[in-house]
């Protein structure tokens, strides 16, 4: 089975001794040709003039990348064949997606700025502090962006805010008038008092569950989804870096390596804790490692008192990720609070094994078998140097697959597939992404693609793989009619 995004890939293609052979798609042998740009059949492009300097295709609802490649004359006419073979992918039916908001990688994210009072600023930031929800994921540096961004906007009686079944766009605070829920054409409740609503629209992209109308004159004001996408993207690189930034300092940790690092960094969860607040106590069992985000600890021993003080950026309590061990000091939150990433035992476990597993991650110059020495191999691919991109295998909805092929060991082929981070935030796929990449690293089988390694920058995800270049068992189910052969 080939590599392809949701299923849907092109004809499938063959890299023997340096040539590149490319199949229809009714499977039969269409051009062969070496995989030199000079070639006059395929084409060979570098991945950065492909990958690295894009812009958008308006032409069609997903945002495929236009290709701007300065070609041979005499390869024009095989290379615009080729393109013309994955013509079907297009045609056919796509995942349906909300709209995407488009960012360019090379800009800084600039948040619009709405001038407000002191009152104003407050009361926005009561209301969202009053949402349980809400106050959980906007909050600190996030929640002094957010609220700048919020712009005023005047109802009149009868108007209607937001409508039952629609997409929304916006999220809204009441600050004056009368306001009534609708669910099914009946009116639920009514409400005077500033309260935030529409939320789930922005932060998931959900449909309206009921109508909000306005029974008398009022304002409302308003944050649009496409603005907090942006916050929401600049505040995760940041915290991204910073939480990387944190692992990488610790000695202990870091000689897992970056991208075992990476992965871990994703289960990591935030708590609080009170000035004078245990965090760990000398001689309790440990099952729980702490990164310190904000604020300081005091560290003591039994018969010694007070033997040192943590601050931002330490860690503490790594051990216990690798075996089951005591505690050796008692580590007390200061004043006001501490704020802490933590990471539990059990969650280290399920990511990377017990000691004997993770030692494939840390014994990297010792592979114990051939399998980790292709790993280590392919872990040397630079994204941006190594690697010619030689055709698109397949687009879908969740993004695209290109095959490339390696500069120097021409018998190196991977099928690289990227994906943009908006759209995983948008569709609140982030968790879904991890796992395949974490699952897909460790497995090693004949049925299932291997995964090699993985790159980021600050629009995309790659995930280097296995070219897999046989024909796609899907499309022909769906395109090709077989009159014995049920699709289920």
């Amino acid at each position: 089975m080939g590599n392809c995004p949701s299923c849907s890939a092109s004809g499938g293609y063959t890299i023997s001794n340096g040539k590149i052979i490319s199949s229809s798609d009714d499977g039969n042998i269409a051009t062969e040709g070496k995989s030199d740009t000079n070639s006059n059949v395929v084409t060979v492009v570098n991945i950065v003039s492909m990958i690295g300097e894009q812009k958008e295709d308006t032409t069609d609802g997903d945002t495929a990348l236009i290709e701007e490649i300065t070609e041979p004359d005499s390869a024009i006419t095989e290379n615009v064949k080729l393109r013309n073979d994955t013509k079907s992918i297009s045609e056919r039916r796509q995942a349906i997606f909300s709209e995407i908001v488009k960012f360019d990688e090379n800009d800084d994210i600039k948040l619009p700025t709405y001038l407000k009072n002191p009152e104003d600023d407050q009361l926005i930031r009561r209301a969202i502090g009053k949402n349980d929800f809400l106050s959980k994921i906007i909050s600190g540096t996030r929640l002094d962006d957010v609220v700048p961004a919020f712009y005023m906007r005047e109802v009149s009686a009868k108007d209607t805010i937001i409508k039952q079944g629609d997409e929304g766009r916006h999220m809204y605070i009441s600050i004056s008038g009368k306001f009534q829920i609708i669910v099914n054409g009946k009116i639920e409740e009514e409400f005077d008092d500033v309260r935030v609503f529409g939320e789930l629209a922005i932060l998931y992209n959900a449909k309206r569950l009921a109508t909000i109308k306005a029974k008398t004159e009022g304002k409302v004001w308003v944050l649009d989804s496409n603005v907090y996408q942006k916050i929401t993207q600049k505040h995760n690189i940041k915290e991204e870096d910073e939480i990387m930034q944190f692992l990488l300092n610790n000695k202990t940790l870091s000689v897992i390596g970056k991208d075992a690092l990476q992965i871990m960094s994703t289960s990591l969860k935030t708590e609080h804790f009170l000035p004078g607040q245990v965090i760990v106590k000398q001689g309790d069992k440990g099952n729980k490692f702490y990164i310190i985000r904000a604020g300081t600890v005091t560290i003591t021993k039994d018969g010694e008192g007070v033997v040192g003080v943590y601050k931002k950026g330490d860690c503490f309590g790594e051990l216990a990720l690798l075996k089951e061990d005591c505690r050796q000091a008692t580590v007390t939150a200061d004043q006001p609070m501490v704020e802490c990433l933590t990471l539990a035992r059990k969650e280290f476990v399920d990511i990377f094994g017990e000691m004997g597993d993770i030692f494939q991650y840390i014994s990297v110059d010792k592979p114990k078998s051939s399998v980790t020495e292709t790993r280590v191999e392919y872990e040397d691919v630079d994204l941006n140097d190594d690697l010619d991109l030689v055709r698109t295998l397949g687009v879908g909805g969740f993004g695209r697959v290109e095959l490339v092929q390696h500069k120097e060991h021409k018998d190196w082929t991977f099928a690289l597939k990227y994906i943009k981070k908006m759209d995983i935030v948008r569709m609140a796929q982030q968790e879904h992404v991890f796992n395949e990449k974490n699952l897909q690293m460790k497995c090693r089988s004949p049925f299932i693609v291997r995964l090699y390694r993985t790159y980021k920058d600050k629009k995309y995800i790659y995930f280097l793989m296995e070219a897999c270049l046989g024909k796609c068992i899907l499309p022909i189910l769906i395109t090709v009619t077989i009159g014995h052969l049920q699709r289920s």
